[in-house]
């Protein structure tokens, strides 16, 4: 289950007096960040940040109680703190980020590029925090940024993870060097594991989802073959449909590879 917007809004007021702290989506929920240092995010319409010392010693001596929670499968877990009591999430936002260490130095960051120019090419974005993606990306315009997301901001998209001009540090144009994985250096990556972990619902989506770019779908899938405590029954039907019947040579051949990966010699 992604998280709201209109939850992200609550939590983002909740904590307009704690300083800077942003914001950006990620496979259907929300990464938070105080300056640039992240901190924690919104996950199923859960406020969870993570743990540091200072900041767990404070939740024992709360109403709440240190509580802990996964923000999905297999993570570990985050403090889960009393979202409405305002001046509690502030107190601990401000902890955390003064014991988390100072980010590595990034890289000038791409203010010059036309991210236009990058509508459905093959990227491999770095962000400012140093997080590699790799993907085919579209372009969004500051109207659609606003009218979608609330943010006047140019992006792009790759699957459901959005780059604010502001957040991309450098973008590389990935071309087809004859290998085994087309444009991609790697069977799979970042954006495919994101997906995985958020569990078997969001999995479908990115398989049946229509627009979804068929390579995208085989790493994926290749992503699942090395994760496969992550496929549940809806997603085995789902695999079995697509290499009986998959209308896309390449996702088929990769769902058929993973099943075939499963059987005994």
């Amino acid at each position: 289950m992604a998280s709201t917007k209109e939850f992200l809004d609550f939590v983002l007021d909740q904590l307009a007096e704690a300083g800077d702290v942003s914001y950006r989506a990620m496979m259907g929920e929300y990464v938070l960040y105080f300056g640039a240092k992240t901190v924690g995010g919104v996950y199923d319409d859960r406020l969870l940040l993570k743990q540091t010392p200072g900041a767990i010693e404070m939740m024992r001596n709360a109403p709440c109680g240190a509580r802990l929670e996964v923000p999905y499968p297999g993570a570990s877990e985050m403090i889960a703190p009393d979202v409405d009591d305002r001046e509690l999430v502030c107190r601990l936002v401000r902890i955390i980020a003064d014991e988390l260490p100072e980010p590595k130095p990034k890289k000038e960051r791409g203010t010059r590029m036309n991210l236009a120019d990058l509508d459905g090419k093959c990227v491999r974005v770095t962000d400012i925090h140093g997080d590699v993606f790799d993907g085919i990306c579209v372009f969004n315009n500051a109207d659609f940024g606003e009218r979608e997301f609330g943010e006047r901001e140019v992006s792009l998209e790759i699957m459901n993870t959005l780059f604010y001009a502001g957040d991309i540090a450098s973008v590389e144009v990935l071309e087809d060097n004859g290998g085994k994985y087309g444009r991609f250096r790697d069977p799979y990556g970042k954006i495919e594991e994101l997906t995985v972990e958020d569990g078997a619902d969001a999995i479908c989506d990115a398989l049946g989802f229509d627009g979804a770019e068929p390579e995208h779908a085989a790493r994926l899938i290749r992503c699942l073959a090395d994760r496969r405590d992550a496929v549940d029954e809806k997603v085995d039907a789902l695999l079995r449909r697509i290499a009986l019947e998959g209308d896309e040579p390449t996702v088929r051949e990769a769902a058929r590879e993973f099943f075939a990966a499963s059987e005994p010699n």
